[in-house]
């Protein structure tokens, strides 16, 4: 079907995809997109705040603090460095949507016409629209490899009854998947380490000895290429030490930490559940079915996934943007659909759910909004007392347990590593307290804005600093003893 329409045609197809990337990009992350001018997700700014101070020459874990793999940092790095500003992230988010809905495109066409492929595209895009938030996510950057890995496995599963081998050269695409997990948030590869184990299973039973080593080799190949360079520059940095304790040893004690279960994982579970219910209901048919002789298997395979996924979006603290890794279940489970006669009513019916289903919960999110942060934005208040500092001592701030999003607004640098969610975080990991209030003992930050009360370093407040102004907002402005 695809090699039968002319490569005119073919340069519209592609061109539709790549316009789609970018008005979702330019619609839906309203924390890097020049149409939106607001910061309202807050691992985000994170990110932001330590990709510039990256591209400026610190170095993450050493000079500034978070949980989350190099990864994610290095992009938000790259951005700020070659364009100087959140556009740069912009157009490599567009990069990342584009390459993840080409995979969705190219996989479907292989069965389908290309317009339905391309619908196929949209239906992805409402799909992923709903666990979105607001952008620039571990997640959406790990779409690509998910999705080529997931789209390898489905086709391993369907051609099983001419060779149950296993292509080598896909594990090391696996490996590489898993690499890039390890090096952003490892849970996000709980689903594919759970398809590979099935693969093996499904090996051994067979005694597919050799084939097994084979594709091991090129598994271990895939994770190498790229730890090994990573841990290569932090070694070199002299950050390895802090590279372990902040992502694996607090990264560890911080996703043990189930706080937020009861109010974020059930207001969550109907978001989560839609990829994962077109998993099941997908691995339902094929237990049903009896037109194959592997579909117990095909069903054993898909519903060990489910299960692992379920497991983990449940256990954790499963915030919305969690889910977007089953964003392939979706286009798994929706290409048969689109292969039916009566695709046009079918599909038109998944694509209104959806879209009345995201806009929805977009208007839900702007509601709770304006009730978090009223008529006057947070970052207003902040700038109020920013003003309070003289222009020269702005390279001496700190904003303990409040927005880090001033930061970015105000054109400041943290001078301290831990500078954001303090006393939270230190009540999460010992070793984290320990290194956090001899960070504020040793680095004498001439001005701290605070937010409600600094439970961890109210004696080093009160001992050096004097309370120079507040507001009604419960921000307090301490300027350093002279």
């Amino acid at each position: 079907m695809w090699e039968e329409i002319s490569s005119c045609k073919k340069a519209v197809y592609i061109i539709s995809i790549i316009c789609i990337s970018v008005l979702f990009v330019a619609i839906n992350s309203t924390t890097t997109s020049i149409l939106a001018n607001r910061l309202d997700f807050y691992d985000s700014a994170v990110f932001q705040i330590i990709g510039k101070c990256w591209a400026d020459g610190l170095v993450p874990y050493k000079d500034l603090f978070d949980i989350k793999g190099p990864i994610i940092l290095l992009i938000n790095a790259l951005g700020y460095g070659l364009f100087g500003s959140k556009i740069g992230v912009m157009i490599l988010q567009i990069i990342f949507l584009f390459a993840s809905l080409f995979t969705v495109f190219h996989f479907l066409k292989k069965s389908l016409s290309p317009i339905k492929s391309l619908i196929g595209v949209v239906v992805t895009c409402l799909t992923l629209g709903i666990t979105y938030s607001s952008g620039n996510t571990v997640e959406e950057y790990s779409l690509p490899f998910l999705l080529l890995s997931f789209f390898f496995m489905y086709e391993w599963i369907e051609h099983l009854s001419e060779d149950s081998s296993h292509i080598p050269q896909r594990a090391f695409w696996y490996g590489f998947t898993f690499g890039f997990a390890f090096l952003t948030r490892l849970s996000n590869a709980i689903p594919l380490c759970t398809g590979v184990a099935m693969i093996l299973l499904y090996l051994v039973y067979k005694k597919k000895w050799k084939n097994i080593l084979g594709n091991a080799v090129y598994f271990m190949a895939g994770v190498l290429i790229l730890i090994v360079p990573t841990i290569a520059y932090f070694y070199m940095k002299d950050a390895l030490v802090e590279w372990w304790n902040c992502t694996f040893l607090f990264g560890f004690s911080y996703y043990g930490d189930n706080a937020h279960k009861a109010s974020v994982i059930l207001s969550n579970a109907l978001i989560s559940n839609v990829s994962l219910l077109a998993l099941l209901g997908y691995s339902l048919f094929h237990f049903i079915s009896k037109r194959r002789k592997n579909n117990l298997f095909i069903f054993l395979f898909w519903f060990s996934v489910l299960c692992a996924s379920a497991y983990w979006i449940f256990t954790s603290r499963g915030y919305n943007h969690y889910s977007t890794i089953f964003l392939p279940f979706i286009v798994i489970s929706i290409s048969p659909l689109l292969s039916f006669d009566r695709w046009p009513k079918i599909l038109a019916f998944i694509v209104i759910f959806l879209f009345v289903f995201r806009f929805s919960f977009r208007y839900t999110n702007s509601e709770i909004h304006k009730v978090r942060y009223g008529s006057e934005t947070i970052n207003a208040q902040y700038e109020r007392l920013i003003c309070e500092i003289p222009s020269e001592e702005r390279s001496s701030v700190m904003i303990y347990n409040g927005e880090v999003t001033p930061y970015l607004y105000c054109g400041i640098n943290p001078c301290c590593p831990y500078f954001y969610l303090q006393d939270e975080n230190a009540s999460i990991s010992s070793l984290y307290k320990k290194h956090m209030i001899e960070s504020f003992e040793s680095c004498y930050v001439k001005w701290i804005i605070v937010t409600g009360e600094a439970k961890e370093i109210n004696k080093i407040l009160a001992d050096n600093y004097k309370l120079l102004k507040s507001n009604d907002h419960e921000l307090y402005l301490y300027k350093l003893n002279k």
